[in-house]
């Protein structure tokens, strides 16, 4: 295995919490450059686990380079109430060794009866740790059940205290279904990265969710009709734990990281500049890290660039920082260069480690490099005298004479004045094309946002691009800057709760149908009809 970057490996569940008979997904992610086979879960007594799909797509980031993520999906089914555990799975590498993710908890409980219509909707709010380290990211997950159909959620979040928004990634927002007996039931789940600053109890106040509940109609088909209902939490339990102190060399990151260092050659020559990438990726934050500066006998290095990210990953928070130097060889020979050594904190182990990668070797060949600036010539070069130079009075006076200039007059006005002629001409063409081509845009009826839903393709593809496209046009038109320079996040950040909450529900739902493979329900273009008139 090259001591390098090979993968990172996670599983999570859908809904860790049902009743028996009922269905979720588990899903085993894997994100790296390579394909791997279907891991295998070992049997668990008590727990139907049957292989559902899997699915790829690959990402290109400045940070990672291009990564395939892979996801594995298995349908669950408790048979008996119980607490239930799958995994730890090993995730076979090839030509390399495997990788092994933790386990994930089922917690399965007997079956219950139907309550009445406003006990169908269960709201709740936490941490899936509640006891972290300082400068840890925690998830902060905000969950509703519902057992009856819905629309549009919105979620009042309270003030987080001892927590910040780390500087990359935005809340993600996912909608699945459990299978049940007596019919599906419906779960949304919005899940932000936080940073744990404070130390001590920090359990959070309740969160509120907003939820349009919608009517039955005739054959048991979702009316128009909407109810609201506004529910609470209950307060979210957390603890913070302080770091212990600091060793000498501590690089400030706290989280589970790999190292990643790759030379653009194996083979240089005395001079030649070889691009050095490093990369320190995991589950924390990185924006405020810097890599140590590396020095070397035989080389000089020089820094160029360095650039962060951060955003949720299949409900894990992924962390990278890649940083881009220079390493110019001084002299001839196998430059060995020394390993990168950087110490973390892991608050899995609970204590300081150091992360070691050997970057490798480098061969040069040519002559060693001098310091002194030295000149050279074919052969000795004497030094010639300047030429005389011989001064010539300056003449103030005399008589000349000129030829007649009256039969060539005409000629030279010709000549001067062709040159404006043709620009003036072709000024008047340009501003003729102008005026026609005003004419004919005013006469076009340009087509926008809400506009664009008036006549939608049959084409399910289609018809999810042209809902995605009609988003953002009207988004792009309500924080008044041009669709083709909008950005998304800092777009919703200007909106006010309950229109932020709307309208990131609504991408949500198109970017799971349109790059997911999850079918379109029922309510998705109604989620993008509401946004959007919203927006307008």
């Amino acid at each position: 295995m090259s001591p390098a970057w090979a993968a990172t490996v996670s599983i999570q569940a859908q809904v860790p919490e049902l009743e028996v008979s009922q269905t979720t997904r588990v899903t085993v992610v894997v994100v790296g450059e390579r394909s791997v086979p279907v891991p295998r879960i070992e049997p668990v007594d008590g727990l139907e686990i049957r292989f559902a799909e899997r699915s790829s797509r690959f990402e290109s980031t400045p940070q990672t380079g291009l990564l395939r993520t892979l996801a594995f999906t298995y349908y669950v089914t408790p048979t008996r109430e119980g607490d239930f555990r799958i995994g730890p799975v090993t995730v076979e590498i090839p030509n390399a060794e495997p990788l092994r993710t933790e386990s994930v908890l089922i917690r399965a409980r007997p079956r219950g009866e139907r309550t009445a219509n406003g006990e169908d909707i269960v709201v709740q709010a936490g941490f899936p740790r509640e006891v972290v380290w300082e400068g840890e990211v925690v998830l902060y997950q905000a969950e509703l059940t519902a057992r009856v159909p819905v629309g549009n959620v919105a979620w009042s979040l309270p003030d987080l205290q001892g927590l910040a928004r780390p500087a990359h990634g935005d809340m993600v927002s996912q909608t699945t279904e459990i299978g049940d007996p007596r019919g599906d039931i419906t779960q949304v789940r919005s899940t932000i990265p936080l940073v744990a600053t404070g130390t001590g109890d920090r359990t959070q106040p309740p969160a509120v969710a907003k939820v349009d509940v919608l009517q039955t109609g005739p054959a048991g088909f979702p009316s128009r009709r909407r109810t609201k209902h506004v529910p609470a939490t209950k307060p979210a339990k957390l603890r913070i734990k302080p770091l212990p102190e600091a060793p000498d060399g501590y690089t400030g990151l706290v989280g589970e990281f790999r190292v990643q260092s790759r030379l653009g050659v194996e083979k240089a020559v005395v001079g030649q500049t070889v691009p050095w990438t490093v990369t320190v990726a995991g589950d924390g934050v990185v924006d405020g890290f810097d890599l140590p500066a590396p020095t070397l006998e035989g080389a000089r290095v020089y820094r160029d660039t360095a650039e962060d990210g951060g955003r949720l990953v299949d409900g894990a928070y992924v962390g990278a920082k890649t940083f881009r130097l220079h390493l110019v060889p001084t002299a001839p020979g196998e430059l060995d260069l020394p390993p990168l050594d950087l110490v973390v904190f892991s608050p899995k182990q609970g204590r300081y480690t150091t992360l070691s990668v050997d970057p490798g070797s480098l061969v040069v060949t040519g002559e060693a490099a001098e310091g002194d600036v030295k000149s050279f010539a074919s052969g000795d070069v004497p030094l010639e005298s300047a030429a005389p130079v011989e001064l010539v009075d300056v003449y103030t006076w005399g008589v000349a004479t000129v030829p007649p200039t009256a039969p060539v007059l005409p000629f030279l006005w010709l000549a001067v004045s062709l040159p404006g002629g043709l620009l003036l001409v072709g000024e008047g063409a340009s501003a003729t094309r102008a005026w026609w081509r005003r004419r004919r845009a005013a006469n076009v009826k340009e087509v926008r946002g809400a506009d664009r839903l008036k006549s939608l393709p049959a084409d399910g593809a289609e018809r999810l691009a042209v809902l995605d496209l009609a988003l953002r046009e009207a988004l792009a038109a309500h924080v008044k800057v041009p669709v083709g320079t909008l950005r998304r996040p800092e777009a919703l950040a200007a909106l006010h709760d309950d229109l932020q909450h709307r309208v990131e529900n609504a991408f949500a739902s198109l970017d799971r149908c349109r790059f997911a493979g999850e079918a379109p329900g029922p309510d998705l273009e109604v989620m993008v009809r509401d946004a959007i008139g919203r927006l307008a």
